[in-house]
């Protein structure tokens, strides 16, 4: 690419044209990191259009050309003119509106008096004419003729009707009335004339009006025409004066001057966008990670979502707090506080109960249950008189065969789909139908297995610390046996460390072996679809939930604000 192609990219990426809203004002921008260089080409920018617009808007020869134009037609005014002029001098025309009108009113009036002579206006009497018509002998010949009449009454009257008086008057009325008649008749003949000489120049005066209109109207035109191609011719000398001193319509408001600030980056502004766009999108974050966020997370959503009440909420334990596995020691103050909670409120639901048997399970693995488990059996122990057993059903590994995978695969199967799972009521333990268990298990195997604590009432038993044959058999007959045995020998309390529930059918049947069962839940990890599924299994089996152990709560005011409020 040449320098001159790479130039024109660079302006054209970097300038920018944008009109004003609400004005014709064009606003051009130019980009460049030398503020110097930006200013300059701007300004050169808009010079070359200034002179590039004059060039393409003048029309060369323009002043010649509309100064013959308004030549001819001035010569076709002044000859127009001059025709008008030769018309109305030939013609006698000063005023043909006002000639016209004279005509109109003297054959008007001539008709009138024509019309009054010939009877159209009356019954035709001669008497009656003379009286209508302005003319003065008319109507003198009318009143010598009623003098007569007057007269030959009176002579009527003295003389009688055939005196020579009265004959000589009828002599007189006679050729007065003969005169009259022959006066109207004159007067109509002279009337009739002037009716026929007005409307012949009636009608050689429309003519005349008609050419004297049409030269008038080119007259009209030549000096319409000579006038616009006169103003043109000046408009074109004063265009042509303009443009050689670089005068044109487009005008420069303001030159471009040297910036003294950078236009961009605004700091002050950007950091203003970007705690605005940083705050919305945390807050529409949040909003999308709580749309999917499947999790319980507090005591308030749990009951209202799973409509089964909270017992203990146990915060998440700090790396000092922990509980120690073998000897059930709790150094998590919360973890003791919500356990003496969990097991008043166990002790409130059924305060008749000799012998208690609470099965702790969860729905899947890393809720807590160990947790959960070992703190509430010191409680208990704490609180109790009698002995108390932690009971630990061993590894989940070792609990399930293969069989008891496929069935659990075959109920969650059930479970999602909506059908009913083979267990349709209390389930009955694996191979030990009606007999008991307990004798399969002897006292002393049994003490040999339970491990001592600092209480003195409270022990640990792990079922894979069980040795002989004991510990062929399924499961839940083995808890179960346990159990016995260890009612028999006066255990108070046994609370269940029980594998999760929706790893095994196998579970169901331990769940049924408490008086009380209690499910852990992690709060914020574990899908309320799981542990819906988990309370669907327990269910049906007709096994009572007494409500949820909420673990690893996460508080988020800092714990040292949270412990005194």
């Amino acid at each position: 690419m040449d320098p001159t192609t790479a130039a024109i990219g660079r302006l054209s990426r970097n300038i920018k044209v944008e009109p004003i809203t609400l004005t014709n004002v064009l606003q051009v921008t130019y980009t460049d990191k030398n503020p110097r260089r930006a200013a300059k080409v701007v300004n050169t920018l808009l010079e070359s259009y200034i002179d590039r617009h004059i060039e393409v808007h003048r029309v060369s020869g323009a002043t010649l050309f509309l100064e013959d134009q308004a030549g001819i037609y001035k010569q076709q005014l002044d000859q127009a003119a001059a025709d008008l002029r030769s018309f109305t001098g030939r013609n006698d025309i000063f005023d043909i509106k006002q000639q016209k009108t004279n005509h109109l009113e003297r054959l008007a009036a001539a008709e009138m008096n024509l019309g009054n002579l010939t009877g159209t206006r009356g019954t035709g009497d001669p008497m009656e004419m003379a009286s209508a018509s302005d003319d003065q002998l008319l109507r003198s010949l009318k009143g010598e003729i009623i003098n007569l009449e007057l007269q030959r009454t009176t002579t009527v009257e003295t003389y009688g009707e055939n005196h020579k008086m009265v004959k000589d008057i009828d002599k007189k009325i006679e050729v007065t009335k003969d005169r009259l008649a022959t006066e109207i008749e004159n007067l109509r003949q002279i009337y009739a004339r002037d009716v026929k000489e007005i409307r012949a120049a009636l009608k050689s005066l429309e003519w005349k009006e008609a050419e004297y209109d049409r030269l008038s109207l080119i007259v009209a035109e030549a000096k319409n025409n000579y006038l616009l191609y006169q103003q043109k011719t000046e408009e074109a000398r004063v265009q042509s004066a303009m443009d050689n001193q670089k005068i044109s319509s487009v005008r420069v408001l303001e030159m471009a001057a040297v910036p003294t600030k950078p236009s961009f980056p605004n700091l002050p502004l950007n950091f203003i966008v970007s705690i605005l766009i940083g705050l919305f999108g945390a807050v529409g974050f949040a909003f999308f990670k709580e749309y999917l966020d499947h999790g319980l997370g507090s005591v308030e959503e749990v009951e209202s979502r799973l409509k089964i009440p909270v017992l203990a909420s146990i915060p998440q334990a700090e790396k000092a707090e922990v509980v120690s596995p073998r000897s059930l020691e709790i150094s998590l103050p919360k973890l003791a506080t919500e356990s003496d909670h969990l097991w008043r409120q166990i002790k409130k639901a059924d305060p008749n109960l000799n012998f208690r048997v609470i099965v702790v399970s969860s729905s899947t693995r890393g809720e807590g249950v160990t947790t959960v488990s070992s703190g509430l059996a010191r409680t208990i122990a704490e609180q109790s008189l009698g002995e108390t057993v932690c009971l630990r059903c061993g590894s989940l590994q070792k609990a399930l065969s293969e069989d008891a995978q496929e069935a659990l695969s075959m109920e969650t199967m059930n479970i999602s789909l909506g059908r009913s799972g083979r267990h349709s009521g209390p389930p009955s333990l694996s191979n030990g139908g009606s007999v008991s268990t307990a004798a399969v298990i002897g006292t002393q195997e049994l003490m040999a297995a339970l491990n001592a604590t600092r209480l003195p009432n409270l022990n640990l038993l792990e079922m894979d610390n069980l040795v002989g044959e004991f510990n062929l058999l399924p499961l839940a007959t083995r808890v179960k046996g346990v159990i016995e045995r260890l009612r028999e020998v006066g255990t108070t309390v046994v609370v269940v460390d029980a594998p999760p529930i929706l790893h095994s059918p196998e579970i169901l049947e331990i769940a049924s072996l408490g008086d009380a069962v209690v499910l852990v839940l992690r709060a914020g990890k574990t899908r309320r679809e799981v542990v819906q599924r988990a309370i669907l299994s327990l269910e049906r089996a007709q096994i009572r939930v007494y409500g949820i152990a909420l673990n690893f709560r996460v508080e988020h005011i800092p714990s040292f604000f949270y412990r005194r409020m």
